[in-house]
């Protein structure tokens, strides 16, 4: 799958700067590509218009297979993604101090459509009377459709579940 094409970290937006804006560099992608091999302890990455050579920790699994992370050059935790940051260096998600492009909406409204999706459309300022007449009406076209049901199968000559016998 490939991401849209990174933007400019220094163009204008209209919106706040979020983590999809910024150009990043994943280390699985370097993996499969044989760029990065277990044995090694640094790689130089280009990101942007930046190279910077940046650490490298492996994970090995008892099964002989493991998982590379990148160090982050600023706090020096393991990481799977870097990214270029506005003033030119590479950090992982917890250092930029960015969120997602999903969290900048207003939360009530998130909210609100997880409540219609789950407990169905806001309630209607209604008369109570008018949804126990629904409910009645109901109930009567019910009552109406299983004796005309009654009703055919006497015409039939066919005994009701009722009066049937054992035998």
């Amino acid at each position: 799958m490939r991401a849209r094409p990174p933007r400019s970290v220094s163009a204008p937006l209209s919106r706040p700067l979020n983590k999809d804006d910024l150009p990043a560099i994943r280390v699985s992608r370097l993996r499969a590509l044989g760029v990065i091999r277990p044995d090694m302890e640094r790689v130089a990455v280009k990101v942007g218009e930046l190279e910077s050579e940046v650490g490298l920790a492996h994970t090995t699994f008892p099964n002989g297979g493991g998982w590379s992370w990148f160090v982050c050059p600023q706090c020096r935790r393991r990481t799977r993604t870097l990214r270029l940051t506005e003033d030119k260096g590479l950090c992982c998600q917890r250092c930029d101090g960015l969120l997602y492009a999903c969290q900048h909406r207003d939360k009530s409204v998130h909210i609100a459509r997880l409540r219609a999706l789950l407990y169905g459309p806001p309630a209607r300022l209604k008369p109570r009377w008018l949804t126990l007449d629904r409910r009645r009406r109901l109930e009567l076209a019910l009552r109406r459709a299983i004796i005309v049901e009654r009703q055919a199968r006497l015409d039939r000559g066919e005994p009701s579940k009722r009066t049937r016998r054992l035998t």
